[in-house]
C-alpha cells in the first residue's frame, strides 16, 4: 500500500509475484492489486495481469467471499477467472489453499509503507 492511511481508507495494496500454470505460464511475473477487507467488506479480491509463456497478456480476477458460517473454507478457497485483455474469458479457476501452508504464505507478505 502507498501508506497505512491509504490502505485503511481503501483496503487496497500492490500485488506482485509469479504465476505458474502447467503448460501455460511458467514462473511468469504478475503485477496487480489486492483488496483486503474480510471484516467490514467480507472479501479479499485479487486482480493482476501477466504474460503467458507465448507472450500473450492475460488478467486474473478472483475473490474470496469471507463468511462467518465457514471462515476457514471461505479464506482458503479462491474462485477466479482468467481473461484475455479484450475481456473474453479464457478459463475459470477454483484455487484451494492448504491450511498447513498458511504460515509460509503469510511469510511472503511485506509491509512497504
Amino acid at each position: 500500500a502507498g501508506s497505512l492511511l491509504s490502505h485503511l481508507r481503501d483496503r487496497k495494496a500492490k500485488l506482485d509475484g509469479e504465476v505458474t500454470m502447467e503448460g501455460f505460464a511458467t514462473a511468469r511475473p504478475l503485477d496487480g492489486e489486492i483488496t483486503i477487507d474480510p471484516i467490514l467488506g467480507g472479501l479479499i479480491r485479487y486482480e493482476f495481469t501477466f504474460a503467458a509463456d507465448d507472450g500473450a497478456r492475460y488478467r486474473f480476477v478472483g475473490q474470496k467471499d469471507v463468511t462467518l458460517r465457514d471462515p476457514v473454507g471461505s479464506m482458503t478457497t479462491l474462485p477466479g477467472q482468467i481473461l484475455a485483455l479484450d475481456g473474453k474469458q479464457g478459463a475459470t479457476a477454483q484455487l484451494a489453499f492448504a491450511k498447513k501452508d498458511l504460515p509460509s504464505f503469510l511469510g511472503t507478505w511485506r509491509l512497504d509503507f
